[in-house]
Parts: C-alpha cells; structure tokens; sequence
C-alpha cells in the first residue's frame, strides 16, 4: 500500500501539494513558451511603439470629436431654452393682458348694465302722451 489509508481522512498538507504540484506545471509550462518564441528585436519594439502611438492618436481624435457633438448639442440646448424662456416670458405677458381685458370687459358689462336699469327707470317716469 502507498502509506495513506483511503479511510482516514487527508491531512491540510496533503490536499494543498497536488494543487501546489499544478500550479508549477502550469507555471513551468508557461515559461517555456515564453522562451521557444523569438526574442523581440529593436525594429519590433519600435514597431509595437509606433502601433501604439498610432491607436492613442486615434482615441485622441476620437475624444475631439465626441467632445465636438457634445459641445455643438449643449450650444443647441442653449439656444431651445433661450427661446423656451423668450417664450414663457411672452406667454406670461399675454396672459396678463387677457386677464385686463377681462376685467375691463367686466366693468364695461356692469356698467351697461347699470345705463340699462337707469334707462328703463328714467322711461317709466316719463308721461305717455
């Protein structure tokens, strides 16, 4: 037999070494990867550099031009509420005047009306002929 009884249980030791045991497989089989790939020269490390600075000149003008739309959308909202509020304020102002001329029409009506009933009293005291 190996020594370890199927029966007793496992010690913390001994379950934490197989997985210790693949991690450095793992590791040892990464490594040598790295090393059967060619090793970078300067002309690729320029290359890469180059690629680089390529893709950050691109988001750069990228981000000019999201700036560019957000900055002419917040010139147009600018514009809608000047006018929303050119609006409002006229709308404000109209709603005055209405309210004048309902009063004036208000007065004008009582007023009338007040001529009428001094009219019909002021045609009953007058002698038929």
């Amino acid at each position: 037999s190996s020594g370890i009884n199927a029966e007793w249980p496992l010690r913390p030791g001994e379950e934490k070494l197989p997985k210790e045991l693949a991690a450095k497989k793992k590791s040892c089989n990464n490594i040598q990867k790295v090393l059967l790939e060619p090793a970078m020269t300067e002309d690729d490390v320029e290359e890469l550099l180059e690629k680089a600075q390529e893709l950050q000149s691109e988001l750069n003008e990228l981000h000019q031009q999201r700036m560019s739309k957000s900055d002419n959308a917040d010139e147009k909202l600018v514009m809608f509420r000047k006018q929303a509020m050119m609006i409002a304020r006229k709308k404000e102002a109209l709603a005055e005047e209405l309210k004048e001329c309902t009063n004036e029409w208000t007065e004008n009506e009582n007023e009338l009306s007040k001529k009428e009933k001094s009219t019909d009293c002021d045609s009953a005291l007058i002698p038929l002929l």
